[in-house]
């Protein structure tokens, strides 16, 4: 179970955007803009002055997300807090953190962070950070890799009242 909470509560260290084509319907994986046919069409898709999809129609969906993340840190010394990682979603509800993993560094040197986290948004994810938090601003580290994958989405049409 994940805890979401309004992400300027948190003094929180932003360490990467989410790139849009992981999580955005509309946009192309990278890969596929290899393709000179799809490219174009995804160009003329952006120059459409409206698109398919009415944007109270929009407003008022509400979606699933689930995501796998991963970070692993090094630190030169070992913060005493312990250290946890978010992942901060802003949406037309606005912009809140939700919690993955938490964990004391103690003697070691390097840290994993890692877990799935649900996120339910109100239409389209705007964007899409992680986050670290427990760190003061004289602690030092290092990102050695991070990971971030979409492993499932839904979507819920709300009524209109």
């Amino acid at each position: 179970m994940t805890r979401s909470v309004p992400s300027h509560l948190l003094k929180m260290r932003v360490l990467h955007e989410i790139p849009r084509h992981i999580y955005c319907s509309d946009m192309p994986d990278p890969v596929t803009m290899q393709d000179r046919n799809k490219r174009l069409s995804f160009l003329k898709f952006l120059r459409q002055t409206s698109h398919h999809t009415p944007a109270r129609a929009q407003s008022l969906s509400k979606k699933d997300w689930m995501f796998n993340v991963a970070l692993w840190l090094d630190f030169p010394t070992a913060p005493l807090k312990p250290v946890s990682l978010w992942l901060m979603c802003e949406d037309s509800k606005g912009q809140r953190a939700e919690l993955i993993d938490e964990q004391l560094v103690g003697d070691a040197t390097s840290l994993m962070l890692s877990g799935n986290v649900r996120i339910q948004s109100r239409g389209e994810i705007q964007a899409l950070r992680i986050a670290c938090a427990g760190l003061d601003d004289q602690d030092r580290f290092s990102v050695c890799e991070q990971h971030i994958k979409l492993i499932e989405t839904s979507q819920e049409a709300m009524k209109a009242s």
